[in-house]
């Protein structure tokens, strides 16, 4: 079929069709149609994550596929970007923040401790200046920092809480990175096992029943008040603040047993796990 056949058959469907998408017009033309598996970037993570930790010194030598992941997101096109369902802008948002860390630790590996007096490890991401507020990657022709990404589209525009429990920031103190990328059709249940991850098989969330104390991370400290509005159980934790009710109510739902007989009676304390900062990597790796 000749060109000028195409042009006129696509011409034709829009006036028959006036809610014809964009998008699609724009595919008849040659742009790609965008793998919302996002199998590149699930290739990279089944080869190169084992526990939720990287073999970075191996990455570092086999990125073909990372490459071609970052140029990909980078040229999808705006206005297919904002017909996506939520879950596939999410899922988008989700893997681009964690691919882009890797490629952030992959460009200055390894990572040295510059300044001696330093409070953190010597492998840390904390050493990387502006990692998460200057460096600037670019989505959907969108140039953007990390800290953009998660705090402005990710909390603010989509307000999805649970991605704390997905977010890796290429430190042991994060979530485990997961070794499959995330995905649209199984977005909801990805989510919901990575908060139950966290808080029961994974240490992040800490229930001691023996000494009445609920250890939270720090990112419950820094990323609290985001569990307020939406999971806060007002006939719960009667005495608490706003944000220890939200973030009470959403790990009671998610304990069982003992655990959940403890939160009930509301006469536990609560403290913090130090972060850390340590690189989240495979060890001998």
């Amino acid at each position: 079929m000749s060109f000028f056949r195409v042009y006129f058959s696509i011409a034709l469907a829009l006036l028959i069709t006036p809610a014809a998408s964009l998008a699609a017009v724009q595919n008849a033309f040659g742009e790609p149609k965008f793998d919302h598996t996002h199998a590149l970037f699930d290739s990279v993570l089944r080869k190169h994550v084992r526990n939720g930790l990287v073999n970075y010194r191996a990455l570092v030598n086999d990125k073909q596929d990372l490459d071609r992941y970052l140029a990909i997101i980078g040229e999808i096109k705006w206005a297919n970007y904002i017909s996506w369902t939520r879950n596939r802008k999410l899922a988008l948002w989700i893997n681009a923040y964690n691919a882009f860390t890797i490629e952030a630790i992959l460009r200055h590996y390894p990572i040295g401790k510059p300044n001696p007096l330093s409070p953190y490890p010597e492998n840390s991401i904390r050493h990387i200046d502006g990692v998460w507020s200057q460096t600037i990657w670019t989505v959907a022709g969108k140039s953007l920092s990390l800290d953009y990404i998660e705090h402005e589209i990710m909390r603010k525009q989509l307000k999805e809480p649970r991605v704390h429990f997905v977010l890796v920031c290429a430190s042991i103190g994060c979530p485990l990175l997961e070794d499959r990328s995330f995905r649209a059709d199984t977005l909801e249940q990805r989510l919901e096992a990575a908060a139950y991850n966290y808080i029961n098989r994974d240490g992040k969330v800490r229930v001691d029943v023996k000494n009445e104390t609920i250890w939270f991370p720090m990112i419950f400290d820094w990323f609290g008040k985001d569990f307020i509005d939406s999971y806060t159980d007002t006939s719960l934790f009667e005495g608490r603040s706003k944000i220890e009710k939200g973030l009470l109510s959403f790990i009671y739902k998610r304990v069982t047993g003992k655990k959940k007989e403890m939160m009930r009676k509301n006469n536990f304390s609560i403290k913090y796990i130090p972060y850390d900062w340590s690189l989240n990597e495979q060890d001998g790796s």
